[in-house]
């Protein structure tokens, strides 16, 4: 009985050092978005998109935030349109709001890259320069 409640106790650390991991991924991403460094935050998401439904649900909102501007500010449309969806609709959910400006980067980025036609991908750029705001 003591052997089997110290494994659980074991199981449950384990359980809460990784997800504690998983957020330091994410908070890493973030910075690395948030200094323009597109190409590392993608990095550093890539580690936990398997895991990112261990997250709590702000913490996937920003994740799917983050990996699909990146992918965006990267030229990789159709994979920003992809997590950027996701990211509108798990910022829905109660406590997965995303902060307002990035809400509003969001639903700009998402209104530029819908596509218009029966087509599944993104559309094309318009210009060469972009028309969502640098990240702050």
């Amino acid at each position: 009985r003591q052997a089997t409640s110290l494994a659980l106790l074991l199981l449950s650390s384990l359980a809460l050092g990784a997800c504690g991991r998983l957020e330091e991924h994410v908070r890493h991403a973030d910075e690395a978005y948030r200094a323009a460094r597109y190409g590392d935050a993608e990095e550093w998401l890539e580690r936990v998109e398997i895991d990112v439904g261990e997250l709590r649900i702000d913490n996937q909102s920003r994740f799917y935030f983050v990996r699909g501007m990146s992918a965006y500010r990267l030229g990789h449309r159709d994979e920003a349109l992809y997590y950027l969806s996701i990211g509108k609709q798990t910022a829905l959910q109660p406590h997965g709001a995303l902060p307002p400006a990035d809400a509003e980067v969001l639903e700009r980025t998402l209104a530029e890259l819908m596509p218009t036609d029966a087509t599944f991908g993104a559309r094309a750029a318009q210009t060469e320069s972009a028309t969502v705001a640098a990240p702050p």
